[in-house]
């Protein structure tokens, strides 16, 4: 099956980008390779773009579309989180660039074994990567109900958190909720008809809830910025687009601090440890066998600083959008995938 792909804000990512023909860039989030293969159409022959993303089909997806550009681009399976052990493997020591594209692909969101929308039947599973233990399945058939409702609420930011939490573990005593069409049917029934949004799916905060958890999605992004930002040499940007208000606070927290404040101080959006994770699941969890904490969800999301890092007070980065770019109404128009999102672009100084 062949998918359109638009890359989203394509001429804002590469004006804030403002790319140098011979300079070393990563595209954090592969994707496609749309943003990619715009990049690379504008570096010269020594210019080097390195392509990073998790999932491995779509990895495949970018090789095929960016085969023209030969050694020019080197693709990675990995997550972001990692980069300097990415870069170090490279012999990489410092970039001209680093972009991050967080929104989900038409191609993950249409691809009928993955689970990440809630538009069609599917397996609950939710992971960029296959290879990764955790699924939305185990979350919500294996954790607590006040686990289940801390997730909802934290990373859905979804007022009806306890109610649907307490419809799911309802249900799930009857039977697992293994499928998404299962886990829309408990969420639509959890929430009164008349508080449902005429702009969003009543399915949709959970589902975006559950995304972040199996992907520990907003850790990676804290390590992911700073570690970037590190690699950046004096000169260099960094452009983040993100596509809910959790990403974006990070993006806009750490942007700030790094510009206001340096290294002296690191402060998480999300530094508080869950008051619930980590406690026994309830007695009608036990059974399942699938969730425990040694196994895999990370709640704490605190920032730390590196051994031996000199604590500086002087500006790390000089932020370049004092509020975040979003597209007009033209380009909405052409791809509604663009609608919520927002651009952030920073300068290492």
């Amino acid at each position: 099956m062949e998918y359109k792909h638009i890359p989203v804000l394509k001429e804002k990512v590469l004006f804030y980008l403002n790319l140098k023909e011979d300079g070393t860039y990563v595209d954090a989030t592969l994707g496609e390779g749309g943003h990619a293969q715009a990049i690379l159409e504008r570096l010269g022959a020594g210019g080097r773009l390195i392509g990073i993303d998790q999932d491995e089909q779509e990895l495949l997806i970018a090789k095929r579309r960016l085969k023209r550009f030969g050694s020019k681009v080197t693709f990675i399976q990995d997550n972001f989180k990692d980069l300097d052990l990415i870069l170090g493997s490279l012999k990489v020591k410092e970039l001209s660039g680093i972009f991050f594209d967080l929104g989900l692909s038409s191609f993950q969101l249409d691809d009928l074994t993955r689970g990440f929308s809630f538009r069609f039947d599917a397996p609950l599973d939710m992971r960029r990567d296959r290879k990764s233990k955790i699924r939305a399945a185990d979350l919500i058939n294996g954790c607590s109900e006040r686990e289940i409702e801390d997730i909802i609420r934290r990373y859905g930011e979804e007022r009806w958190a306890k109610r649907i939490a307490k419809f799911i573990v309802k249900e799930r005593r009857v039977r697992p909720i293994v499928t998404t069409s299962q886990l829309v049917n408990i969420i639509e029934a959890a929430i009164p008809k008349r508080f449902w949004s005429k702009k969003i799916h009543p399915a949709t905060k959970t589902f975006q809830a559950l995304r972040i958890a199996v992907n520990q999605e907003l850790e990676a992004l804290e390590e992911g910025l700073r570690k970037g930002i590190d690699f950046l040499a004096r000169g260099g940007r960094i452009v983040v687009l993100s596509f809910h208000s959790l990403e974006d606070r990070i993006v806009k927290l750490q942007f700030r601090q790094l510009e206001t404040e340096g290294r002296g101080r690191k402060t998480s959006v999300i530094s508080h440890q869950s008051s619930v994770i980590g406690q026994q699941p309830a007695e009608e969890t036990k059974d399942y066998g699938l969730w425990t904490m040694d196994r895999g969800l990370k709640m704490d999301y605190g920032l730390e600083t590196g051994k031996g890092q000199r604590a500086e007070e002087e500006p790390v980065i000089k932020v370049l959008t004092r509020k975040p770019v979003a597209p007009d109404a033209g380009e909405i128009t052409l791809n509604i995938r663009a609608r919520s999102a927002k651009l952030r672009a920073a300068e290492k100084v």
